[in-house]
């Protein structure tokens, strides 16, 4: 026992980020919901001839579900390199991807194949809006900046800003682009939970 409490004091109370994968996370305590709307479309959904694209902003953090169709009879391939997420001030920002650890999203990403007429589902996310918060990974919303030490969030100056995916697929050794582009338009205020009467 003496030896495993000079070892505690040693190591210090400093936690290291843990090798986590995309699904280890925690919520910013929000006391609201966000609502988003597509941008110069009816659905959240954008396509060309060769590839069609389903997605889903999340009502809480920063993730987006997508789902990628091949509609083509050749191999198609996400360059993840080359995709970025364009924030409400029209910067750039990389982005990552279910399936790798958090702290090798700001590493190259090797692509991911979809075979002719496949589809594939996949979470994206800012590489910015996630932080190493002591003792676990902490996912903010898609936009907006932390007020406080009590991860209060100010997301005031989203409000009916574009937000964008800039993709980059390969199709039989050439690259194309599709951009994802939709706003927050409405935020709805989360029921309070109320204390039940002890019996």
């Amino acid at each position: 026992m003496r030896y495993l409490v000079i070892a505690i004091l040693l190591t210090g109370c400093a936690i290291t980020p843990p090798d986590y994968d995309y699904h280890h996370r925690t919520y910013i305590p929000l006391d609201t919901d966000r609502s988003y709307e597509p941008v110069n479309a009816k659905a959240f959904v954008v396509e060309d001839k060769n590839i069609l694209i389903k997605y889903t902003p999340d009502i809480v953090d920063a993730g987006v579900q997508f789902e990628f169709q091949n509609k083509s009879s050749k191999p198609i391939s996400i360059v993840w390199d080359q995709t970025t997420f364009i924030n409400a001030g029209s910067q750039s920002e990389r982005v990552f991807h279910d399936g790798v650890i958090i702290k090798d999203r700001n590493t190259s990403l090797p692509p991911t194949l979809i075979p002719p007429t496949a589809k594939h589902a996949d979470m994206v996310i800012p590489t910015s809006r996630v932080d190493w918060a002591s003792s676990d990974w902490l996912y903010e919303p898609l936009c907006g900046v932390r007020v406080g030490a009590n991860l209060a969030y100010d997301d005031s100056v989203c409000m009916n800003k574009n937000l964008s995916f800039f993709f980059t697929y390969e199709i039989d050794g050439v690259k194309k682009n599709l951009t994802a582009t939709f706003k927050l338009t409405k935020k709805t205020p989360r029921p309070k939970k109320t204390a039940t009467a002890k019996t």
